[in-house]
């Protein structure tokens, strides 16, 4: 199980590695939500927070990805290809 993390990291550098449309949603939400706050909270904290998200997602995909790993394992496993 360790071994996605590698195959992940070679999987971001392929052209394999594609933005959906629920990304570029997301991403226009939190960029919305910390332009308006911006002049209400520190700008200090609004780059912790957009790192803090960043952080989250890329987990989150390497959530995915490990799935993804481990279906495609146990497809192979019962002789689905």
């Amino acid at each position: 199980m360790s071994n996605y993390k590698k195959l992940y990291e070679k999987y971001e550098q392929t052209d394999a590695h594609k933005v959906t449309e629920e990304v570029k949603e997301a991403e226009q939400v939190i960029e919305r939500a910390i332009e308006d706050l911006k002049g209400i909270a520190p700008e200090d904290a609004l780059f912790e927070l957009d790192m803090l998200i960043g952080t989250l997602a890329r987990a989150y995909e390497k959530q995915g990805f490990l799935f993804a790993q481990e279906v495609a394992k146990r497809c192979k496993k019962n002789g689905n290809k």
